[in-house]
């Protein structure tokens, strides 16, 4: 998956000031979640452009306000991928399946 230029290019971490804020945006209003999101805020809605045009959501054709994430195996790709490495403090899957495993016990 990882050889196609799309994938590749979200994979490798936003260094840019723009792009770390897109992908917060991204991790707050729509990893894990596939219906469209109503973004009213005029410099929110730029992000969501913004990660339109880097592959990461699409956007509404009838309510040009409204974004999802573009695919499943994208979403699948951020959460383990980009959002650790962007924002150290978030924890991973195998930290919250450690968690909850120590949970049950």
């Amino acid at each position: 998956m990882l050889d196609y230029a799309t994938f590749r290019k979200i994979v490798h971490i936003p260094t840019k000031d723009k792009a770390r804020q897109a992908m917060q945006l991204v991790q707050s209003a729509f990893v894990g979640f596939f219906d469209l999101v109503h973004i009213v805020d005029n410099e929110e809605r730029n992000l969501a452009e913004f990660s339109t045009a880097e592959g990461v959501l699409i956007r509404d054709e009838e309510s040009r306000d409204k974004f999802k994430m573009s695919s499943s195996l994208v979403d699948e790709l951020i959460q383990p991928r980009v959002i650790p490495e962007l924002f150290k403090s978030t924890p991973t899957v195998a930290d919250m399946m450690d968690s909850l495993i120590l949970s049950t016990f």
